[in-house]
């Protein structure tokens, strides 16, 4: 695990600045605190990394050549499938001088060229130079664990696996994409290929960047298809899943250092540790989190608790009590673009709890995307089944009950997603879908950005977008169909984008088992009602660790790994809230419409309406403008000197 960056001459015999490069990758030391690594090829490409040792400590240092160092690589990430690529490699006649993981993709890319990424099986960002052919490749994994940002500026492409090295390049400029900032209102994160700078760029999952020739083409290695089989029984579908679950964790367990694993107490991180207690020949190491001060009420460290001694894990609790106004901008300098999912919160607390043990951690991110855990896939059956009600029904009596229902006090978010249920039931999917998935609907976006920013999009792009992604699964069932846009969307964009950034910024690896490609090829087998049985969410991963986990575990609500924002922020957090979103600072920004947010802060403030997710977003996105465009703590810096020629 480490972080990469570097630079590309479009035409060669430009010096490579090492001074620069250099810079480049020491604001990414917090990603591989251990050892740095540079590879200069005079007039064409700098590589540089940041290394964590996770796997050959010894000799594994990066960036490695190929036997006649006629091609190099960085990588960040780990390939799970390494000792059987090398066995493969070396009956080919590769000759390997050392035990890591890195070594096996020079090889695979030598013999299979830049579609040698099809053979990996794990996360990652890569890095290739290949002298011999003047070619430079980048790559990321399928489904986007691991990111990697590009530009071209100054007649150089410059790549890196976050975007504050590439604000380290005097080249780049920091303009502000408005049309970044209509999807981050909709979203609350930026979607790649966005980012929020104009004119960089995030490498979308499953894509090969090939630069060569002066040319830059982006290609497409890999799509998850729903081809259902019919023919399975339920009973080898659930056995099917219980052994590539099993194998997707027992192959992240290959580490030379400490592991362990992250434990909600929910069924997927429970999952995941009872299926390391399985294959470990010691007490699993095991890291859970609660809260006090108003957030009893999404503590789940008794949870925890029972499946820790269930397995007698190692197991370790931190009790969260945030200092926010201290920690916030450390998140936003730790993600570089405007990112409102508050679970960055618990992750960043229990990443660094879990760092002071071991160096690698075991996730159970991307259950509820595999197997249909979340309460919005159960809104997807129940519209379908809504439509076929007469109108009077749905909009004359189901929607003015709704209606009236309460905002809670608590901090919970039923209430809210009854009415968004309600009033999206005679969208058609993609609309309807979106709409579930949008923190600030159009009118609210229309209502809220200023007239300068207003001018420069159309409110429709997010859908556009959507739409487009989404469109590989249009003739899926609704179910599958809302699992492909949380696949392509919320997975990698939110959920995976959050727990490198959090876990990274402490110097830790996560890896996530249920994201395995190979799984999910064998999800997207498994019938929909298999997945939402009924009413009852996740039911083929219930069945396939029924004998793991307790009763207890199984049956109980889902808590989700959250925040109490609502109860902080009308109480201790309401003077940070109103001073970062003061009417000078909006007003000087010049994004938001502060009569707009101003009405936000008051219904939230007067309990009439639970406003916490859209003030979290505002609180996010004004704290990065004052760090990365007002001259704040990530202002530009002083370019660097020193060239290798």
């Amino acid at each position: 695990m480490c972080g990469i960056t570097g630079m590309w001459n479009r035409e060669a015999g430009r010096p490579i600045d090492m001074a620069l490069l250099g810079a480049m990758n020491e604001v990414i030391t917090h990603r591989g605190p251990d050892e740095d690594g540079f590879h200069v090829d005079p007039g064409q490409v700098g590589l540089a990394m940041r290394r964590l040792k996770v796997i050959d400590l010894e000799t594994g240092t990066q960036p490695i050549a190929n036997e006649d160092l006629s091609a190099w690589v960085t990588f960040n990430g780990e390939i799970y499938n390494f000792q059987e690529l090398r066995q493969e490699l070396t009956a080919r006649g590769h000759v390997f001088r050392t035990r890591s993981d890195t070594e096996v993709i020079i090889h695979a890319y030598e013999e299979y060229g830049p579609r040698c990424v099809e053979k990996l099986r794990g996360m990652f960002a890569i890095a290739i130079w290949d002298a011999a052919r003047r070619r430079l490749v980048l790559a990321r994994d399928r489904v986007g664990v691991k990111q990697l940002f590009y530009t071209v500026a100054g007649g150089q492409l410059l790549w890196g696996s976050e975007l504050k090295c590439l604000l380290r390049h005097p080249a780049v400029e920091r303009r502000l994409s408005p049309s970044a900032v209509n999807h981050f209102l909709t979203f609350l994160y930026v979607p790649a290929p966005l980012t929020i700078f104009d004119g960089i760029h995030e490498l979308e999952p499953a894509h090969i960047l090939i630069a060569e020739n002066g040319a830059i083409r982006l290609e497409r290695y890999w799509e998850l298809h729903y081809a259902v089989d019919r023919r399975r029984s339920e009973a080898d579908a659930i056995a099917g899943f219980r052994e590539r679950l099993d194998e997707a964790v027992r192959i992240r367990m290959v580490a030379d250092v400490p592991l362990g694993a992250f434990l909600s107490g929910g069924i997927d991180s429970g999952a995941i540790v009872a299926l390391m207690a399985r294959h470990a020949s010691a007490p699993v190491e095991t890291f859970s989190i609660g809260y006090e001060n108003g957030g009893e009420h999404f503590d789940e460290r008794a949870y925890a608790k029972v499946i820790a001694e269930r397995y007698g894990t190692h197991h370790h609790e931190f009790v969260v009590e945030p200092d926010l106004t201290a920690l916030v901008p450390r998140l936003v300098r730790a993600f570089d673009q405007p990112f409102a999912d508050s679970a960055a919160i618990p992750t960043w607390y229990v990443s660094e709890l879990t760092r002071r043990h071991v160096t690698v951690a075991l996730s159970g991110i991307g259950g509820d995307e595999v197997a249909a855990g979340y309460e919005r896939h159960r809104g997807v059956l129940l519209a379908e089944r809504a439509r076929r009600l007469p109108g009077f029904l749905r909009n004359g009596l189901l929607r003015p009950l709704v209606e009236r229902l309460p905002e809670s006090k608590r901090g919970t978010h039923f209430a809210n997603r009854l009415k968004r249920f309600v009033r999206t039931i005679d969208l058609d999917f993609d609309e309807r879908y979106l709409a579930l998935l949008s923190a600030f609907q159009p009118p609210a976006r229309a209502a809220l950005l200023t007239p300068a920013i207003r001018e420069q999009i159309a409110l429709d792009e997010p859908a556009a977008l959507f739409r487009a992604v989404t469109a590989p699964a249009a003739t899926a069932d609704p179910l599958h169909r809302a699992l492909f846009a949380d696949l392509k969307l919320f997975l990698p964009c939110d959920l995976l984008t959050f727990a490198d950034r959090m876990s990274m910024a402490h110097a830790l690896e996560v890896r996530v088992p249920f994201v395995d490609h190979l799984l999910l090829e064998y999800a997207a087998t498994i019938p929909p009602e298999l997945k939402l049985h009924g009413m009852e969410k996740k039911y083929i991963l219930k069945r396939a660790v029924a004998d793991l986990l307790p009763a207890e575990t199984l049956n109980r609500r889902k808590m989700g790994f959250s925040v109490p924002l609502t109860v902080w922020f009308r109480a201790e957090l309401r003077p940070f809230v109103e001073e970062v979103l003061c009417e000078r600072a909006v007003r000087t920004a010049g994004v938001f419409h502060y009569p707009a947010v101003r009405q936000i802060l008051a219904d939230h403030f007067a309990l009439r309406a639970n406003n916490d997710i859209q003030i979290w977003g505002l609180l996010t996105f004004m704290l990065w403008h004052q760090d990365y465009l007002a001259g704040g703590a990530y202002a530009p810096l002083p370019a660097a000197s020193g060239v290798a020629s």
